[in-house]
């Protein structure tokens, strides 16, 4: 009897002590569970106030398995996690409807653990940014590091969906202080621009970003200046009220030599282009599906020619069957020849109104094209 008393007054010191630590241990273990099929560790939580990636990282720090990590939050809930996400055998990690708070606190700092990640998804998040907390991190130009130019170069799929930023400002910050601000981020991005950093995504086979907000005029130059990727096969780019198509989409194989895939539909593009690459012997197909395009280039059947087959799909846009429309009805005749078909070659016309919802494709042997 003494002896169980001793060990439960024991145990009741040892919860005093120890009570977040505790909580923490049995949250974590709650909701980390390891299928018996491939030995990893999945954790999955569902977030209604706060939750904490670096408590978790130091969970995660002393085992052996590989995780998986998958973040859901209600409304109002909250996530600190700083990028580029790095912990000990983090493989995956999924974030959804979540606000993420602490995301540039690990900016200019060298990370103990090397990239891991293999899939990175963050969907309908919001990320807070505070400038004037970044603009210090930057006052050291000894400091910025390829890890926070490159993120994780481990990773195979990346995907960025519905994804703003909210600036959030102290109370007490002044005019002068937005001043140092500009000019300590000014200097940063002379750094980085100076810095001899190459990133290699070698592995990196699906890149997504779309519905986004706003898409910054220097967007494509961040994502492809000094970085390869040398297999990206799927590059998704929809639902970005796109007005145009940019130049580094238009010859992608300067930047993405392996692309088979290129998804620009739901924008609001009108006009397009594309140079024939014949690069390799492959078929490249461009997704315009539910944009505003209403005709074709005169050279669109060049892209049937060479080693390089682009297909472009043009699905429900609103095509305007005049005389151009002759040059996108060889088009459409040639791809099958070319071993092409399927729900895309039904195109119709749109207008005038004497034509609408003739299939575009019928053209080309009749008295409307000769």
């Amino acid at each position: 009897m003494i002896v169980l008393l001793i060990l439960s007054f024991a145990n009741r010191l040892l919860v005093r002590a120890c009570p977040i630590l505790l909580e923490e241990d049995t949250e974590f273990e709650n909701n980390c569970k390891i299928p018996a099929f491939n030995g990893t560790l999945e954790c999955s939580f569902e977030v209604s106030n706060e939750w904490n990636f670096l408590e978790f990282r130091e969970w995660i720090d002393n085992l052996k398995n590989n995780v998986t990590l998958e973040l859901t939050c209600l409304k109002n809930g909250t996530v600190f996690l700083p990028a580029p996400f790095r912990a000990r055998n983090l493989r995956k990690l999924y974030v959804k409807n979540c606000v993420i708070d602490g995301y540039h606190s690990e900016n200019f700092v060298i990370s103990k653990y090397p990239d891991y990640m293999s899939y990175l998804s963050l969907i309908d998040v919001v990320i807070l940014i505070d400038p004037i907390e970044i603009a210090g991190r930057s006052v050291n130009k000894s400091q910025f590091l390829k890890s926070d130019y490159c993120g994780q170069e481990t990773l195979l799929g990346f995907v960025e969906r519905n994804v703003s930023e909210l600036t959030v400002l102290k109370p007490n910050v002044t005019h002068e202080d937005m001043i140092v601000m500009s000019k300590f981020l000014d200097d940063t991005m002379k750094k980085v621009e100076n810095k001899n950093h190459t990133c290699n995504f070698k592995n990196m086979k699906y890149i997504e970003h779309s519905d986004m907000d706003i898409i910054r005029p220097i967007f494509f130059d961040s994502i492809t200046k000094k970085k390869t990727y040398p297999s990206l096969e799927n590059f998704n780019f929809s639902s970005n009220s796109l007005s145009e198509i940019p130049s580094h989409l238009s010859h992608w194989w300067h930047y993405f030599p392996q692309l088979l895939h290129i998804d620009l539909s739901n924008n609001n593009i009108r006009n397009f282009s594309f140079e024939q690459p014949d690069a390799k012997p492959s078929n490249v197909t461009i997704d315009l599906k539910h944009n505003s395009i209403t005709s074709v280039p005169w050279d669109l059947s060049l892209l049937t020619i060479g080693k390089t087959v682009i297909v472009v799909d043009l699905l429900d846009n609103p095509i305007h069957c005049d005389s151009r429309a002759c040059v996108l009805s060889k088009y459409l005749n040639d791809l099958p020849r070319l071993g092409f078909t399927g729900e895309f070659l039904d195109i119709k016309c749109h207008s005038p109104k004497d034509m609408e919802g003739t299939k575009v494709k019928t053209l080309f042997n009749s008295t409307f094209c000769k």
